[in-house]
């Protein structure tokens, strides 16, 4: 449906002939008629009555949505309003980037470790070098 609007936008946008509003007007109305084609669709197969079978649609249309605007499968609505969750997320955030600093750290002294073992061989074959000849 979107996507027949969208060319209809840039069809008209190419041809030139009409200012941003009317475009956006001519839009709107072929979406509200799509809207109302797709509804009639969908209640012409199920009746009224049938309230579990048009939840469950109205779930999967919604899914379909969330998936084509590419909508985080964990998006909770209203989420950004709880603080309670909020803290939690930044708390899990900290330690998060704490475990990533301690491997860092870790990985540093491996590689300093590392380093003076090797200068130390090499100040050994020096050594050895230096009592051959």
């Amino acid at each position: 449906m979107e996507n027949r609007c969208v060319k209809l936008q840039l069809e008209l946008k190419k041809e030139g002939a009409l200012d941003e509003g009317k475009i956006d007007r001519r839009v709107d109305e072929l979406r509200q008629k799509l809207m109302k084609e797709d509804f009639k669709r969908e209640r012409g197969i199920l009746k009224p009555h049938e309230t579990h079978e048009l939840a469950a649609m109205k779930v999967q249309e919604n899914k379909k949505l969330c998936s084509s605007i590419k909508v985080n499968a964990s998006y909770v609505e209203g989420k950004a309003f709880d603080k309670e969750l909020q803290a939690e997320s930044c708390l899990k955030a900290i330690k998060e980037r704490q475990r990533i600093e301690s491997k860092q750290e870790q990985r540093a002294a491996k590689m300093q470790e590392e380093r003076e073992d090797r200068a130390k061989l090499c100040q050994e074959e020096l050594a050895n070098q230096g009592k051959d000849s």
